[in-house]
C-alpha cells in the first residue's frame, strides 16, 4: 500500500537529482518527445515542486522540474519518477547514484502500472493532495464512470509518440497527462467541458481532470480523462485510404463524384458537425471565456500583421535557397519570387471586415483531418489543445471561426497529394494533375456545403461568427487559407523542401481568386 513520505527522508534522492542534472537529466530531457525546446541551450534543471509516496522499497516522485535556458524564459515539466534500490535493467535507468555503498536508480514512473493504478485511484476518490509548494486536485465530471477496483491488466500505455503521455483504462477511458506545465486551465479541458454542457455530442465525454495549483498562482491543468473512442482510423487515415483506392482503380475516371460518393458524403457530414461546433461555441453570452466578441479593427490589424511576418519569413528563405537551387525546385522558387509583391498584398482590404458585425469566438485552433475520428456511428472531433507551439493564452484566445475551416481545407490538399505520391513516388509532382484539382474541389465543395448549411441556411437565426453574405465569407476564408498555406510553406522549406509543391498549389489557386 502506498504511503506519503516525509520530505526529510528523501533528501538524498533530491540531492542526487540536483547533483546529476547536467550529466543525466539534460540528456534525458533532450531525448523525450514531450520536451518541446530541443533547439534551446539548457543551462540548469532544478526540482521546483514535488510529492513523494512509498510502496515497499519503491519511492514514487511526482516532480515539477524547472528548466532554465541561456537565452530564453524558463519552462516547467511534470516528470514522475520511480526511485528504487532494487535490481533493474541498467539501460532503463534515467539516473544511478551511490550512497553508503548502495546503488540507487531513478526510472520513468509511467513504465510502472502500479503507479498508474495509484493515479486512477486518486481520480476515483476525487482527492486533493498537498505538494511542497501547492496541491493536486483530482476532479470528476462523470461520477458514474467506473474506474473502481482496477486490475493492472486493465491499464494500457498508449504507444503513439506524442508530446503528452496517454493511458487507456478498461478500454473505456483515456487519461492524457500534460508534460509541459503552464499556468492556467488547458483549453482542451475548457472546450470539452463547455461543449458537453452545451449538449454537443460529437466530442469525447469529459470524465475527469487533474489540476495543480502552486501557491500564489492560478490553477493549472495537469491531466484530462475522457471517454475512449473506439475508432479504427482517424480522418487522415480514412481519407487517405479512400483516395488511394480511387486513384489506383479509377485513374481516368470522368466522374469522381460517383466513385468517391461515400467519402464526399462523410466530408459533408464533417462540415455540418464543424458548423454545429462553432454554433455551440458562440451560443453563450454570460460566460466571459466563451462569449462572442465583435471583430474590431485591432483584430483585423493583428491578422494582417501575423500574415505579413509569416510571409516575410518565407520570402527570406526562398530568396536564399533560390541562389543555389539548380533542380526542379528552382521553378517553384522563381514563381513565388515573381508573385511575391502580389501575395504580400493578400491581406490588404481586410479592414472592411471590422465593420461587418462579425464576431470572434473560441475555436478548435488546430483543425485538420488528423484531429477527427471515424467513430462507430459518426465523426468525433477531438484534441482541443490548439497549436502546441503557441502559448496557453494564444490557444485560449478568440478569433474568426473560419480559421478552423481553412485548416481543414488545407488538410484536404495534403491528403490528395500524399495519396498520389504513395501510389507512385516518382510522379508525385505531376501525376494526374487535372484529376487532383477536380478531386480536391469536390472535397472542398462537400465540406463547405455542409458547413454553411449548418451555420447559415438551416438554423433560422443569425449566425454571429459569419457574414450574412456568402461571398464575403468566401473572401475571408481565402485570406485564412492563404495564411495557412504560407505557414505550411514555411514548414516545408525548413523540413521537406520537396513538398513545397503542396502549399504552393494552394497559393497559386488563391492568388488567382484574391483581388490582389
Amino acid at each position: 500500500m502506498m504511503e506519503y513520505v516525509n520530505p526529510r527522508l528523501i533528501a538524498p534522492w533530491l540531492e542526487a537529482l540536483e547533483v546529476n542534472a547536467r550529466s543525466a537529466l539534460i540528456p534525458y530531457f533532450l531525448n523525450q518527445r514531450w520536451f518541446r525546446s530541443k533547439e534551446k541551450v539548457i543551462k540548469e534543471i532544478h526540482v521546483d515542486d514535488f510529492l513523494a509516496i512509498i510502496d515497499g522499497n519503491v519511492l514514487y516522485f511526482l516532480i515539477f522540474f524547472r528548466v532554465s535556458y541561456q537565452d530564453a524564459v524558463s519552462e516547467y515539466y511534470f516528470v514522475p519518477l520511480i526511485g528504487t534500490s532494487a535490481e533493474q535493467p541498467r539501460d532503463a535507468a534515467i539516473l544511478r547514484f551511490e550512497k553508503e555503498g548502495k546503488v540507487y536508480s531513478f526510472f520513468n514512473a509511467f513504465q510502472d502500472l502500479t503507479f498508474e493504478k495509484w493515479l486512477f485511484e486518486r481520480i476515483e476518490k476525487g482527492e486533493t493532495l498537498s505538494t511542497q509548494h501547492g496541491e493536486f486536485r483530482f476532479n470528476r465530471h462523470q461520477p458514474e464512470a467506473d474506474i473502481r477496483l482496477l486490475q493492472l491488466s486493465e491499464i494500457r500505455n498508449m504507444k503513439v509518440e506524442q508530446s503528452n503521455t496517454s493511458i487507456a483504462v478498461r478500454e473505456k477511458y483515456l487519461l492524457k497527462i500534460y508534460r509541459k506545465w503552464e499556468e492556467g486551465i488547458n483549453p482542451e479541458v475548457e472546450m470539452l467541458d463547455f461543449l458537453q454542457k452545451q449538449g454537443y455530442k460529437n466530442v469525447p465525454g469529459l470524465v475527469a481532470d487533474v489540476v495543480y495549483e502552486k501557491k500564489g498562482l492560478f490553477p493549472s491543468s495537469l491531466a484530462v480523462m475522457v471517454d475512449l473512442i473506439k475508432s479504427q482510423v482517424d480522418g487522415w487515415g480514412y481519407t487517405l485510404s479512400e483516395l488511394k483506392s480511387f486513384f489506383q482503380e479509377t485513374e481516368k475516371a470522368k466522374h469522381p463524384e460517383i466513385h468517391l460518393k461515400e467519402l464526399l458524403s462523410h466530408l459533408h457530414r464533417l462540415g455540418v458537425l464543424t458548423g454545429k461546433m462553432h454554433r455551440a461555441l458562440s451560443d453563450k453570452k454570460d460566460d466571459l471565456a466563451f462569449s462572442p466578441e465583435l471583430v474590431r479593427m485591432e483584430d483585423v490589424h493583428k491578422w494582417q500583421e501575423a500574415y505579413k511576418l509569416l510571409f516575410e519569413a518565407v520570402l527570406q528563405i526562398v530568396r536564399k535557397k533560390s541562389r543555389t537551387e539548380k533542380g526542379p525546385l528552382r521553378e517553384h522558387y522563381d514563381w513565388f519570387l515573381s508573385q511575391a509583391a502580389r501575395i504580400q498584398q493578400g491581406a490588404s482590404g481586410m479592414e472592411v471586415f471590422a465593420g461587418k458585425g462579425i464576431y470572434k469566438i473560441r475555436y478548435h485552433g488546430d483543425f485538420h483531418l488528423g484531429q477527427v475520428l471515424r467513430g462507430p456511428h459518426d465523426w468525433i472531433l477531438f484534441d482541443f489543445e490548439g497549436e502546441p507551439l503557441r502559448t496557453l493564452s494564444e490557444r485560449k484566445s478568440k478569433s474568426c471561426a473560419l480559421k478552423d475551416v481553412a485548416g481543414m481545407l488545407r488538410s484536404f490538399s495534403y491528403a490528395v497529394s500524399v495519396s498520389i505520391s504513395e501510389i507512385d513516388q516518382t510522379k508525385a509532382f505531376t501525376a494526374k494533375e487535372d484529376l487532383k484539382v477536380q478531386v480536391e474541389g469536390l472535397m472542398r465543395k462537400s465540406f463547405l456545403e455542409g458547413y454553411f448549411a449548418a451555420t447559415l441556411k438551416d438554423t433560422g437565426e443569425r449566425c454571429l461568427f459569419l457574414s450574412e453574405k456568402i461571398d464575403e465569407n468566401h473572401e475571408l476564408l481565402s485570406f485564412f487559407e492563404m495564411e495557412k498555406a504560407i505557414y505550411e510553406m514555411n514548414y516545408e522549406l525548413n523540413n521537406r523542401p520537396n513538398w513545397i509543391f503542396v502549399p504552393l498549389s494552394g497559393i497559386r489557386r488563391l492568388a488567382q481568386k484574391l483581388d490582389l
